[in-house]
């Protein structure tokens, strides 16, 4: 489950909250997309009596959004996560994690730790970003 579009809808800190509420929504038993949206309906029915109004600002654009293509294709795309086993999506959630890393690593500039180690090493290349440092100290560690 690795397109996100349908969340970007949402502000970054509800995300996860929306998110879950598809996968409760399969965990509880849904094994369709239309029973996934169903559920997920609900959820965000019942949330709407209970939250504050941030809370039912982001349940009502949910609301808003049940039936659109992104929405269909989120909840076919969590039916798929679901079935995958534990050591599959830790597996999935770790590259993603090393990748989230090295786009970390590309957009701030290299420390002054990297810089130092890399002029003791003979390096006299300057670095664009702290990944190409790391990739630097890799190439010269290893000759």
């Amino acid at each position: 489950m690795t397109d996100t579009t349908f969340l970007e809808h949402f502000e970054q800190a509800r995300r996860s909250l929306i998110a879950n509420m598809f996968c409760r929504a399969v965990r509880d038993g849904a094994e369709t997309v239309d029973a996934v949206i169903s559920s997920v309906k609900g959820d965000a029915q019942r949330r709407l009596l209970t939250g504050d109004r941030e809370q039912q600002t982001t349940q009502r654009l949910l609301l808003s959004l049940l039936d659109g293509q992104e929405a269909l294709a989120f909840a076919q795309r969590t039916l798929e996560w679901e079935k995958l086993s534990f050591a599959e999506k830790d597996l999935i959630k770790r590259a993603r994690a090393e990748e989230y890393k090295r786009l970390s690593m590309r957009a701030r500039p290299a420390t002054e730790k990297q810089l130092s180690f890399l002029r003791a090493l003979g390096c006299h290349t300057t670095p664009s970003h702290r990944q190409h440092a790391s990739e630097l100290i890799g190439k010269y560690k290893a000759r």
